[in-house]
């Protein structure tokens, strides 16, 4: 995990590939959290160190997307973008009614 975002940190990448690297890099992770009890992570205190740093990378990383994206100047579909980012490939728009505009 830590090569990866090692990796995105070195090149300046902000793009969307980067984006899902990040995705999955911060999915590990959870993953990792969600399996272990507070007990083990007390035993094995350098490794609950790591993932805080590599929580803390992430976070960094996901911050410099965020300003790297000029919704001013860049073209793009949103709901795309995001789905993109959550990892769904879901672009279907909902048809607003007159009911929604009221």
């Amino acid at each position: 995990m830590i090569g990866i975002l090692t990796i995105i940190e070195k090149t300046g990448d902000t793009g969307l590939s980067a984006a899902s690297k990040l995705q999955d890099v911060v999915h590990e992770a959870n993953v990792l959290d969600n399996e272990c009890k507070i007990d083990e992570r007390i035993e094995h205190s350098d490794e609950t160190l790591l993932d805080c740093m590599v929580i803390s990378s992430s976070s960094s990383l996901l911050k410099k997307f965020v300003e790297h994206v000029d919704v001013f100047t860049t073209n793009y579909e949103q709901t795309e973008f995001a789905a993109n980012i959550h990892g769904t490939n879901s672009t279907t728009k909902t048809k607003k009614t007159k009911r929604d505009y009221t």
